[in-house]
């Protein structure tokens, strides 16, 4: 389920892991972040799939996310 796009900060990021460096499909993400045990998955720079168990959001949301997921 898509949520949005959120702001995100190096110091202080939203998701727990970086899961992959290679992966440009929404599905291929949460696939990925279920096998590894988080319940939130995201992808961050068009190509980096992230996971983790705790919500995201901490930092707002963006209204002008640059990099579109294909489908």
């Amino acid at each position: 389920m898509y949520v949005g796009c959120f702001e995100d900060e190096t110091y202080d990021p939203d998701f727990e892991e970086l899961l992959s460096s290679s992966i440009y499909k929404p599905q291929e993400c949460l696939d990925l972040a279920w096998e590894n045990g988080y319940i939130y998955a995201g992808i961050q720079a068009g190509s980096q799939c992230w996971g983790s168990t705790r919500t995201v959001g901490k930092h707002g949301q963006k209204d002008d996310c640059t990099y579109k997921c294909p489908n």
